[in-house]
Parts: C-alpha cells; sequence; structure tokens
C-alpha cells in the first residue's frame, strides 16, 4: 500500500532512483537503501569508515538517492558490515 507520507518522499527521488512508474503515472522507487543506515547506525559505522573501507562518493550518492548499485558493492558492503544484503536495501512493492 502507498502511503502519503511516503508519496512526498518518493516524488522528490524520483528524478534519481530505479523509475518505475504506477498505473496512475506516478514515479515509484523499487529500491530503497533505508536499511543500510539503520544497519550502519546499529553498528556505529560512519560514512567516513565507508570511505576508507573502499566504498567511495558516487555509491554513497547513490545509496542516499536510492540509484542501483552492483552487486560486487553489496558483497563489499555485506562484508564491511558484516549483515546480510536484506540488512542493507529492501525491494518495494508496486
Amino acid at each position: 500500500m502507498f502511503h502519503p507520507y511516503n508519496e512526498i518522499k518518493w516524488r522528490r527521488a524520483a528524478a534519481s532512483c530505479a523509475p518505475k512508474r504506477d498505473l496512475t503515472g506516478v514515479v515509484v522507487c523499487m529500491i530503497d537503501f533505508s536499511p543500510l543506515w539503520a544497519t550502519m547506525k546499529a553498528k556505529h559505522v560512519t560514512q567516513y569508515q565507508l570511505l576508507q573501507r573502499g566504498i567511495d562518493n558516487k555509491t554513497l550518492d547513490s545509496f542516499k538517492k536510492n540509484k542501483n548499485i552492483t552487486l560486487l558493492t553489496l558483497e563489499k558492503l555485506c562484508r564491511i558490515l558484516d549483515c546480510t544484503p536484506n540488512d542493507i536495501v529492501q525491494f518495494l512493492d508496486d
């Protein structure tokens, strides 16, 4: 179900995410990196520490804008944070 609060959030991010249009023509994101930020907070890992471990600024920007990443990047994050992909990304239903 699409919540009105999320609609505002997705409209802002629509130009920069992996887009898909719903039946009404609204662009919705199919991937969401909010679990990444929660995992980083729980494990006390900062963005600076990710930079030191090989995650570059462009990739961090991709996370913030819910853009696509490679599986190699996902694997690297899982190893850095000692977690599973579900702790980094969630896939949203349309």
